[in-house]
């Protein structure tokens, strides 16, 4: 593998979401980052859009499945807040990272198909992350729905991306090109 504290710099474009575990990534990144080093990276989903209208769906599917409108509130309160921007930023603080700013950017989600939209849900890992382990047999009629509600909100739809920057704790070495 790669020695630790090896690089200045770990980019991330679009990636860190459809990891498995993104805690994992983000200690792996941690620990090939130099002291000092910076790890940028963007991941897909705001609580605007992705988020909001997955959630959404899937508070519907807790409802149908149970019938108690406590408990699909409950479920709604407490995922809303996974992949702000605010979570992330609690995420890279938890695993080491300091100095850690973060923004949204819209950009237009380029699928073709409700089908397409619904198989980017799944294949999330945040959103993954969402479905408690009893309703995981959700994910699918959850994903369909929230494709549904995205394509009608707007044309062409928009995907709100967010975008990172922290810094490994330390100061990175001046490099020394003489001979």
């Amino acid at each position: 593998g790669v020695p630790s504290d090896s690089y200045d710099a770990v980019i991330g474009n679009l990636v860190i979401h459809l990891v498995d575990s993104p805690g994992d990534a983000l200690e792996e990144a941690l620990r090939v980052l130099k002291p000092g080093g910076a790890f940028c990276f963007s991941c897909g989903g705001t609580a605007r859009d992705e988020q909001h209208c997955f959630v959404t769906a899937s508070a519907s599917c807790v409802l149908q499945s149970s019938g108690d409108h406590d408990k699909a509130e409950a479920w709604l309160h407490s995922t809303k807040s996974k992949g702000t921007i605010a979570y992330m930023r609690a995420l890279l603080s938890l695993h080491g990272f300091e100095s850690v700013v973060g923004w949204e950017q819209d950009v237009a989600l380029c699928v073709e198909s409700r089908e397409e939209a619904a198989m980017l849900v799944r294949a999330n890992a945040f959103t993954r992350e969402l479905v408690p382990q009893d309703k995981k047999h959700l994910l699918c009629k959850a994903a369909n729905e929230w494709a549904g509600l995205l394509f009608a909100s707007r044309r062409p739809p928009m995907f709100g991306g967010t975008c990172f920057k922290a810094r490994k704790p330390g100061t990175l070495e001046a490099v020394s090109n003489a001979n």
